[in-house]
């Protein structure tokens, strides 16, 4: 976890932090900041109040109560009964507030611990390994492929703003991918394939607004190119609507060159939205767009 802060105020403790850690799902770091607050209050505080934020920018408030989130940890009591519980699901949820609007539940007046001892890192690494070409059982080998070892490093700059970069080094790849071999041009070089400073701002209740500046590189071309990714949630999580506009201009030559880099500038754009209807945990998407290489299409 990064940028945690946590302070008292009368009978509530205090948590603010950002997740970099799980990566699948927000919520799993979410359980885990209000497990280890609720487990770790002494009993005399009768809430908790956690702020989760992305980029030093808030998303989600919640406030819970301490003492019946904790019994719910705990589980039922009576190990012949598993069904009786110290407190229902229906209970606790009546009784928590979950706030994404821009105006905080009551975070003023708050004693604040060692705000000096910040957990702010100056650049986040993420290393992995990557299959990004292969072939299996063509006309000239059973199983071509090219492996390369990855890294996305972020910087954060000021509130809401990020340097982004990602680096590939090949790590091992066949002979038919060798440059002038059959499979040539998807030989992996050492590249740079992509370098972006992002600003992500709130400019409404729900509504977050991403603008990136940068280049990218696909298919061996580098791209200097704008983006803007939107997205709006009214009022409760069940709906969420999605923009993204981009633009990009090839750096290199065009004329003569395959389909995949013939093009001098691109542009994107997609709407989508999502519904997540709640009882069955069940979500159903729907967009609508204009893709890298000119395609459209309704999915």
């Amino acid at each position: 976890m990064e940028n945690v802060k946590v302070g008292l105020r009368e009978d509530t403790i205090y948590v603010e932090y950002e997740n970099h850690r799980f990566n699948h799902n927000e919520l799993d770091a979410l359980g885990v900041v209000i497990g280890i607050t609720a487990a770790g209050s002494p009993e005399s505080l009768k809430w908790m109040l956690i702020l989760m934020k992305k980029d030093n920018l808030p998303v989600l408030e919640i406030k819970s109560p301490i003492a019946e989130y904790r019994d719910f940890l705990l589980g039922p009591k009576d190990e012949k009964n598993l069904n009786v519980w110290p407190v229902s699901v229906g209970s606790l949820w009546d009784q928590m507030v979950i706030n994404n609007s821009n105006n905080y539940l009551d975070i003023y007046d708050v004693k604040w611990v060692d705000l000096n001892n910040q957990n702010n890192p100056w650049a986040r690494i993420t290393i992995f390994p990557s299959l990004p070409n292969y072939f299996l059982a063509t006309e000239v080998n059973l199983l071509d492929y090219a492996l390369t070892w990855n890294s996305e490093i972020e910087m954060p700059l000021w509130k809401g703003g990020v340097l982004a970069t990602a680096l590939s080094l090949p790590l091992d790849y066949t002979k038919n991918l060798e440059e002038k071999k059959v499979y040539g041009r998807y030989f992996p070089k050492p590249e740079m394939y992509n370098l972006w400073l992002q600003q992500t701002t709130r400019p409404a209740d729900g509504v977050f607004n991403l603008t990136g500046l940068g280049m990218r590189r696909k298919d061996k071309t580098d791209y200097l190119g704008i983006y803007n990714d939107i997205s709006w949630m009214p009022g409760s999580s069940d709906h969420i609507l999605f923009a993204q506009l981009g633009y990009f201009r090839n750096l290199e030559e065009t004329e003569n060159q395959p389909y995949w880099k013939n093009q001098k500038t691109r542009t994107l754009a997609q709407a989508s939205y999502r519904y997540f209807y709640t009882p069955l945990d069940l979500a159903l998407d729907a967009s609508i767009g204009k893709y890298w290489f000119k395609d459209r299409g309704i999915t």
